[in-house]
C-alpha cells in the first residue's frame, strides 16, 4: 500500500485538474489532404491483454470525463489550408538519368534479393457479426474455415489467400461467449504478388515468428533469455531484426537490419514513487511531463504501449466488465490469466488509447495499464547523460561493420536453415538469396577548402572526410569588445584562455583584443542576468557566459536575454572545456570559428560553380516535453555564391506537425533579404526540405512548393526562378559496407549510389558523406520532390556532397548539408530555448551556433 499511499495524496494535493482530449491522427490528415483513402492502422495480434481492452467505446467515453484523467496534448490539424494546394495529385519527378561522375566502387548492402513467381493473389475484407475487437480472437474464429486453403494471411481486418473461396459467409462459436459469429468474406481485390506489398511484409514477420523472435511493436526481438542485462544501468538490450519488403530499382529485396529493444528493469510504479519522494506537492505534474509520450513493455505479454494518459480515479481494485460482461477487477484478471498478484491495490492506472478495432465501430478505445506491470522502454535521463553508461551499451549496440555484416548473414542461414521458416516461405512458392546485395557505387573526388579573405589558402582534406581549419578566415570578424562573466575560482583559467585567444587571433589574421573580465560569486541565473545586463552596452559585440555545469533554465534564461531583449552575440562555455592545458588551444580554435561565425563571418568554403543561386535548408522541431506543442519551424538561406553567409529565419507552429504554414512568409523574407545583398534576385533556388518521414514527398511537391512559388509571385510581377526541392532523410535503416579483401568497413565519404536499392518510381539517391570511427556508418538519403532547374543527376549530388563541408561547427563533413544543419540549429533553439523568433538585429547571422 506505499505506492498508493504516496501518489494519491501527492496527486489530491494539486488543485489543477486536466481533462483528456482525444487525438486525432496525423496520417488520416494527411491522407484526406493529398486525397488519399484513409490508411488502415495495422494491430498486433496477441493471445491476451489487459480487461480493459476489450471494454466498449461507451465505458471509455464515459471515463474520458473524469476531471482527474491526465491525457496528452490535443494533436489537431496542422496549419494547412485545402484550399491552398493547387495540385493534390501532382506527380514526382522522374529520375532522368544514373549518375556517372566518380570512381566505381563495388559496394555491399543489408539487402537481400526476394524471388517469387507472379502468381494471382485474392484479398478479401472481413466483418463479423456480432464485432470482434480482439486480433487474436478473430484469427481463431477465421482459421477453422480455412485448412483447403495452400496459403493464406490475416491481419485482423485483411484476408489475402492464394486460391478465390467458395464460399461468402461462414458461422463460428466465439469460445467465451459461446455465441454464433457470423464470418463475411467480401472479395475486394485480386491482384498479382509482386503488386502485394502488405502481403510480403505479412509473411515475412511470419518468418521471424517461425524463428523464434519475439514481436514488439514494429520490429521483432530475441527471445528474453538471449537479452544482455546491464545491471548497474538497470537496463536490458534486447539484440532482434528491423525487417522490409520492398521493390527497389533493381527489383523486390529484404531490407534487414540489426536492431537492439532497450527494457529498463524498473517500473511505472517505481519511477511515480520516486518522483513523489522528490517532490510530493508537484507529483501530478512532474508524473504527467515524464510519463506521458513514453513507450512501456507489459512483460506479461511483451507488447508495447504509449502511455496517453494517467488516471488518478482507477486502481487495480476497481472492477469493470470483461468480454462476457462479468464484472471482475484487474487484481482478480491477471491472477486468474497470468498468475500475476498485484502487490499495490491503489496504484493509479496509466492509459493508453487503442487504435481503432478493425471491422468494428472504428471508435476509440482506452486500454488501462498497472504501472507496476510495465517495465519502462528506452534510455532515462540519467543515463542519456550518464558517459559511462552511454559507452557500455554502445559496446553491444554499436556494432562496426564485420560485425553488422555478420548478423546479416546469419539472419540469412537461419531462414534458409529453419524448416518452418522454409516452409512458411515455400507455401507462397518465396525465397531469398544465400548473400546479401552487392552494387556498384560510386566515388565522388575529395574537395579542396579554401581560406583566406582572397580564399587563396587551399587545404586537402582527407580521405576521412577531416580537415585542419587554423587559417584565416574568407571573411574575417575582428572581436574588439567582449566580456566574460565567470565564477571567481575559475579567474587564472579564464585568463589562460583570453591569453590563448589573443594569439590565435594573430594566426587567423583576426584581431581578438583583450576581454573584459567579470567574476561573479555564485553560478544562480540572476546572478549572471544581472551583471549582463549592467555591463551590456552597444559596443559589445559578444558576451561570454563560462557556467560550471549544464542547466536549461540557466542556459535559456542567458540566451533569451541576448537574442531577444538585448540582442548581442553570445557564447556559453563550461568551464572544465578549458580545464586542460594540453586541450586549451584546440577548444580556443573551435570557440574561436564559432565566435566568428556568430558576428557575421565565414570561416572557409568550397569551390561552388554556381552564380545567382539560393541555396535554402527547412526544418521543424517539436519540444517532447510539452507533446509537440511547442514546435518551430526553422528557413536558413544563403546570401552570397560561396554559400558561406546566411539569412536565418523562424516562426512559431504551436503543432507536432512537420509541415508549415508559414513558408510562404520566411521563404519571402529570404528571397528580400538576398536581394538587398546582392542588387538582384536569385534565378535558381535549391531547397533541402529537412524532418519529412517515408512517404510525405507528395505534401512537399504539393503544399509547401506552392507556398514558394506565392513566395516567387510576392517579389515582382513575372518573377519564377527554377526551383529545386530535395528531401534529406537521416533516420533511414539502409546500410553501405565496402569490402577489402576479406575485410569489411565503412564506405569513404564521397560514396554514392543511385541504382538497384534506390527507388523504382522516385528520383532519389543515397550519398555518404562522414565517416565513422565507432560502429557502421548511415548514409544520407535525397529525394527530389520537384525539380525546374533541371541539374544532372550528378550536378545534383555534387552540390550535396560540397556543402556537407561548411558546417562551421566541425572540422569535417557532415551527413546533410549545412544548410540543413543550420536551420535544425535554429529551430531548437526557438523551440527549446527561446520559445520564440530572435531580435531582427540577428538575422543575418548564426547567433545559434
Amino acid at each position: 500500500m506505499l505506492g498508493r499511499g504516496l501518489l494519491m495524496r501527492g496527486a489530491l494535493r494539486e488543485e489543477e485538474r486536466l481533462p483528456p482530449i482525444r487525438r486525432t491522427k496525423l496520417i488520416k490528415i494527411q491522407s484526406s489532404l493529398l486525397g488519399a483513402p484513409p490508411l488502415i492502422p495495422r494491430q498486433s495480434s496477441s493471445t491476451k491483454g489487459p480487461p480493459s481492452s476489450a471494454s466498449s467505446s461507451t465505458t471509455a467515453a464515459h471515463q474520458s470525463t473524469r476531471s482527474e484523467v491526465t491525457s496528452s496534448p490535443e494533436v489537431t490539424s496542422s496549419p494547412v489550408q485545402p484550399s491552398v494546394i493547387q495540385h493534390q495529385s501532382a506527380d514526382l519527378p522522374e529520375r532522368p538519368a544514373f549518375s556517372r561522375v566518380g570512381e566505381k566502387i563495388e559496394v555491399l548492402t543489408n539487402f537481400i534479393r526476394v524471388r517469387f513467381p507472379n502468381s494471382q493473389t485474392y484479398q478479401y475484407h472481413v466483418t463479423m457479426e456480432p464485432e470482434v475487437d480482439s486480433v487474436f480472437l478473430r484469427h481463431k474464429l477465421l482459421e477453422p474455415h480455412l485448412h483447403d486453403v495452400r496459403a493464406w494471411k490475416f491481419d485482423g481486418a485483411v484476408l489475402y489467400t492464394s486460391t478465390k473461396l467458395q464460399s461468402t459467409t461462414t458461422e463460428s462459436i466465439h469460445p467465451q461467449t459461446r455465441t454464433v459469429v457470423q464470418i463475411i468474406y467480401k472479395l475486394t481485390d485480386t491482384t498479382n504478388l509482386e503488386e502485394c506489398t502488405p502481403l510480403l511484409n505479412i509473411i515475412f514477420r511470419t518468418v521471424l515468428s517461425k524463428l523464434k523472435y519475439a514481436r514488439l511493436g514494429k520490429n521483432h526481438y530475441s527471445n528474453p533469455e538471449d537479452k544482455k542485462v546491464l545491471e548497474k544501468h538497470k537496463l536490458e538490450l534486447w539484440p532482434g531484426y528491423v525487417t522490409s519488403v520492398e521493390k527497389r530499382d533493381g527489383g523486390f529485396m529484404l531490407q534487414t537490419n540489426v536492431s537492439h529493444k532497450m527494457i529498463r528493469t524498473d517500473t511505472a510504479m517505481d519511477r511515480l514513487i520516486e518522483l513523489y519522494r522528490q517532490n510530493p506537492s508537484s507529483l501530478k505534474h512532474t508524473a504527467n511531463k515524464e510519463l506521458i509520450g513514453q513507450v512501456v513493455m507489459t512483460r506479461y505479454n511483451t507488447k508495447t504501449y504509449r502511455v496517453d494518459g494517467i488516471d488518478w480515479t482507477q486502481t487495480p481494485s476497481c472492477k469493470v466488465p470483461d468480454r462476457r460482461g462479468v464484472e471482475t477487477s484487474y487484481l482478480e484478471y491477471y491472477r486468474t490469466a497470468y498468475g500475476i498478484h498485484i502487490k499495490d491495490g491503489d496504484q493509479p492506472l496509466l492509459m493508453h488509447y487503442a487504435k481503432e478495432a478493425r471491422g468494428g465501430s472504428g471508435e476509440r478505445r482506452t486500454i488501462y495499464l498497472v504501472p507496476e506491470l510495465c517495465a519502462l522502454t528506452g534510455l532515462s535521463m540519467s543515463t542519456k547523460s550518464d558517459i559511462v553508461a552511454k559507452k557500455d551499451i554502445s559496446r553491444h549496440t554499436r556494432l562496426d561493420p564485420a560485425e553488422r555484416m555478420k548478423s546479416l548473414q546469419d539472419f540469412i542461414s537461419n531462414v534458409n536453415g529453419s524448416v518452418e521458416a522454409k516452409t512458411e516461405l515455400e507455401k507462397w512458392s518465396i525465397s531469398i538469396e544465400e548473400e546479401s546485395l552487392k552494387v556498384e557505387a560510386r566515388h565522388i573526388h575529395n574537395e579542396q577548402l579554401m581560406f583566406g579573405a582572397h580564399k587563396d589558402q587551399i587545404t586537402q582534406i582527407d580521405e576521412k572526410g577531416e580537415f585542419n581549419v587554423e587559417a584565416p578566415p574568407i571573411l574575417p570578424k575582428n572581436i574588439d569588445n567582449w566580456i566574460i562573466i565567470f565564477l571567481q575560482r575559475d579567474e587564472k583559467r579564464i585568463r589562460e584562455f583570453v591569453n590563448t585567444m589573443i594569439q590565435l587571433g594573430r594566426r587567423l589574421r583576426v584581431k581578438i583584443g583583450p576581454a573584459t573580465l567579470l567574476p561573479i560569486p555564485n553560478d544562480r541565473t540572476e546572478t549572471y542576468i544581472d551583471m549582463i545586463d549592467r555591463y551590456l552596452d552597444d559596443s559589445v559585440q559578444m558576451v561570454v557566459t563560462v557556467v560550471p555545469s549544464e542547466r536549461d533554465d540557466r542556459y535559456s534564461a542567458i540566451k533569451q536575454l541576448c537574442y531577444q531583449r538585448r540582442p548581442v552575440g553570445q557564447q556559453v562555455i563550461r568551464s572544465a572545456t578549458l580545464s586542460q592545458p594540453s586541450t586549451l588551444k584546440a577548444k580556443c580554435l573551435s570557440l574561436a570559428g564559432q565566435m566568428i561565425s556568430k558576428l557575421g563571418g565565414a570561416l572557409w568554403t568550397v569551390k561552388i560553380p554556381l552564380a545567382k543561386c539560393m541555396v535554402v535548408g527547412i526544418d521543424a522541431y517539436h519540444d517532447p516535453n510539452t507533446g509537440g506543442g511547442n514546435s518551430a519551424i526553422a528557413l536558413v538561406a544563403s546570401k552570397d555564391r560561396d554559400v558561406s553567409q546566411f539569412y536565418s529565419d523562424s516562426v512559431s507552429e504551436g503543432k507536432s506537425f512537420e509541415f508549415s504554414g508559414h513558408l510562404q512568409q520566411l521563404m519571402t523574407s529570404a528571397l528580400r533579404n538576398y536581394h538587398v545583398e546582392n542588387g538582384f534576385l536569385p534565378e535558381r533556388v535549391v531547397v533541402f526540405r529537412d524532418g519529412i518521414s517515408d512517404g510525405n514527398y507528395n505534401m512537399v511537391n504539393t503544399y509547401e512548393v506552392e507556398q514558394f512559388k506565392r513566395a516567387f509571385e510576392a517579389m515582382e510581377a513575372g518573377y519564377n526562378p527554377g526551383l529545386l526541392v530535395i528531401v534529406v532523410e537521416k533516420k533511414i535503416r539502409t546500410r553501405l559496407f565496402q569490402s577489402e579483401g576479406s575485410k569489411v568497413r565503412n564506405p569513404l565519404p564521397g560514396t554514392v549510389l543511385d541504382s538497384e536499392i534506390s527507388s523504382n518510381n522516385l528520383y532519389d539517391f543515397y550519398l555518404v558523406s562522414q565517416q565513422s570511427n565507432k560502429g557502421t556508418v548511415s548514409p544520407t538519403h535525397y529525394v527530389v520532390v520537384y525539380d525546374t532547374v533541371e541539374f544532372t543527376p550528378d550536378q545534383v549530388q555534387q552540390l550535396a556532397y560540397k556543402l556537407t563541408h561548411l558546417y562551421y561547427n566541425v572540422a569535417g563533413t557532415v551527413r546533410v548539408p549545412n544548410v540543413c544543419l543550420y536551420a535544425h540549429k535554429l529551430a531548437y533553439m526557438h523551440g527549446q530555448h527561446l520559445h520564440g523568433p530572435a531580435a531582427p538585429e540577428l538575422k543575418d547571422k548564426l547567433f545559434y551556433l
